[in-house]
């Protein structure tokens, strides 16, 4: 894990900051940030997070950015659940874990969530979900497009990328995912809802041999693909398992 990021998706954190709405009930803010050039790249606000949610944020977020080479975190359960940390290996993204107790060893992201704190939570008081998201979404907006950055010589974030972007764009970690990739995923989780319900709860082990990859559950034109996914196990999208509904849902609110 480098100390330092090198160049534009070198090296992405994300965290969580909590703040509340008027009448006291909790808001959680789910934030990605690129520490090479401290672009704020979402900002992601919810009462509460579960591995979905993160997940839902994590495809958005590559999909529209590219994909980090590594992912600097605390040892969060969203962040360090077994299916978050299996699809970020399967998206060959390196996952670093700063030690417990030790904020310092995200020195990027504590001062990201500093400025946040600083320059808008405290200063605005949220009357509901929907307000605190139109506020969090121009904030990073200012904050990527006007704020000037002392570390980037005064420089906004987004004039920083660009300017180095023409040698970012030729290092590792700089291309995103394949959509056609991202759809697939998005299939063969919904695959594997659908066998989960349809078989018998006494015979939903993925061991048990009573299970076919020739079930007519799998009826697409994804069917090969989809069976070929399935054997590989089910463990990654474990998340996925409270329907294709709450799926869906998870992936329009991302970003």
């Amino acid at each position: 894990m480098p100390l330092q990021a090198a160049y534009a998706n070198h090296v992405w954190t994300y965290d969580f900051i909590e703040d509340a709405t008027r009448d006291g009930r909790k808001l959680r803010y789910l934030i990605f940030t690129d520490e090479h050039n401290r672009r704020g790249l979402a900002l992601q606000v919810r009462r509460s997070f579960k591995d979905i949610d993160v997940l839902a944020v994590l495809q958005a977020v590559f999909a529209h950015y590219g994909t980090p080479a590594f992912l600097r975190s605390d040892n969060g359960p969203e962040f360090i659940a077994r299916a978050v940390k299996t699809w970020l290996a399967g998206m060959k993204v390196g996952s670093h874990y700063i030690d417990p107790g030790s904020p310092w060893q995200n020195a990027f992201g504590e001062s990201f969530n500093a400025t946040l704190r600083r320059e808008h939570l405290n200063r605005e008081v949220c009357t509901g979900l929907g307000e605190a998201r139109v506020l969090a979404k121009g904030w990073l907006r200012y904050y990527n497009e006007q704020r000037g950055h002392t570390s980037l010589d005064y420089k906004t974030p987004v004039q920083y990328f660009h300017e180095t972007a023409g040698i970012d764009a030729f290092l590792l970690g700089a291309l995103p995912p394949s959509l056609e990739f991202l759809r697939f995923q998005a299939a063969a989780a919904l695959a594997i809802f659908v066998l989960e319900v349809f078989v018998p709860s006494g015979r939903s082990s993925w061991g048990s041999s009573s299970i076919s990859l020739r079930s007519n559950v799998i009826r697409s034109r994804h069917e090969g693909r989809v069976a070929r996914f399935l054997q590989r196990g089910s463990g990654a999208y474990a998340p996925f398992r409270s329907g294709p509904k709450a799926f869906m849902a998870a992936s329009r609110s991302a970003l």
